[in-house]
């Protein structure tokens, strides 16, 4: 395996930092989200977003940057209900209901794919494909 070379930074924002803050976002999620059933009875924010994405990504120009990029590589996947379905069937084998411990699932799936390198380059990034998908998801929710 070819080593990777070390991120540039983005604005100022390294990896580790972006990672840390997405973490974060990720924890404050069960804090912060409002739930409410969209048409399809999936719980949502007053965004329409899925109430475990809420206060998910602290920089979201970043990851909407990023998920751009990824959506290009994987046009197939550009649009929110299979972005969801993906990012929840990663959860197996049943998401949580609760924002906070889908957030904590969610950290664990990317953890995982990092070890079993499910991974994907965006940008000269290496991104967990979950990882991938959530930034993708930001940048289709932000359309």
């Amino acid at each position: 395996m070819k080593p990777v070379p070390t991120p540039r930074s983005l604005h100022g924002c390294t990896r580790r930092t972006f990672l840390q803050a997405v973490a974060a976002g990720l924890a404050a999620a069960g804090v912060f989200g409002c739930q409410q059933p969209d048409s399809s009875g999936m719980a949502t924010d007053a965004g329409g977003q899925p109430a475990w994405l809420a206060k998910i990504i602290g920089a979201d120009d970043a990851a909407a940057r990023f998920g751009r990029i990824y959506l290009e590589a994987h046009p197939a996947e550009n649009n929110r209900d299979v972005l969801v379905g993906l990012i929840e069937q990663a959860t197996v084998p049943t998401p949580p209901a609760d924002p906070a411990a889908m957030a904590v699932a969610l950290q664990q799936v990317v953890r995982a794919e990092y070890a079993r390198d499910a991974v994907v380059a965006v940008d000269g990034w290496v991104l967990s494909v979950t990882e991938a998908r959530l930034y993708a998801l930001v940048s289709v929710l932000s359309a």
